[in-house]
């Protein structure tokens, strides 16, 4: 899913904790990050657990594992992480404009075959 762009200035927050799932609070089976601002394009795998990403003008998509998610640059997001079976299991990549391009290429010729 790739969610619409929110052409906002705001400044880019690190994934780091993106990276580190384990750093999250978990209340009642709960984690969240809010106004998570998405400075680049982000491939994010969710393996195990239910995903539930919001953007700014209240439209979400909710998802159990297993799924693949596609976030576009420039928009600030909403992430409710839950646990199933006491389990939340995730990793994340920052994907390059150059990198998107590439595949966007790759993608439109393939279709075109």
């Amino acid at each position: 899913m790739v969610l619409p762009s929110m052409n906002k200035s705001v400044e880019a927050i690190s994934n780091n904790h993106l990276q580190q799932p384990n750093k999250f609070p978990l209340i009642n089976g709960l984690a969240d990050v809010r106004d998570y601002y998405v400075a680049n394009c982000l491939l994010f795998k969710l393996n195990k657990g239910s995903l539930r990403i919001e953007n700014e003008f209240g439209e979400f998509i909710e998802q159990s594992a297993p799924c693949l998610f596609l976030l576009e640059k420039d928009q600030t997001i909403t992430l409710s992480m839950s646990e199933i079976e006491g389990h939340i299991d995730f990793s994340s990549l920052e994907v390059s404009y150059d990198l998107m391009q590439k595949f966007y290429k790759v993608f439109l010729q393939y279709k075109k075959l």
